[in-house]
């Protein structure tokens, strides 16, 4: 934003502050439409964390469902005692 802009946006800004909450909250939104198709969505290229779930390398390969059972068995008698 350049100064101007910024002054703009400054003096907007006072001269709705003293606004009810509700039409603050209608400007707010009727800018959020404007805005719409306007701004590249960055969203879509990033990814989840569930995206990315699988895409580390493993050293070795997975537990067998034996070896799953005796870990949480293990940890079982860690958290639990017994």
């Amino acid at each position: 934003m350049q100064a101007t802009e910024t002054d703009e946006v400054r003096e907007v800004l006072k001269r709705i502050s003293g606004w009810p909450a509700e039409q603050r909250l209608a400007l707010a939104r009727y800018i959020l439409q404007t805005l719409a198709g306007a701004v590249p969505a960055k969203a879509s290229s990033r990814k989840s964390l569930r995206d990315l779930l699988g895409a580390l390398p493993v050293a070795g390969s997975p537990p067998t469902d034996e070896a799953c059972a005796t870990l949480l068995e293990e940890e079982r008698l860690r958290k639990y005692g017994r």
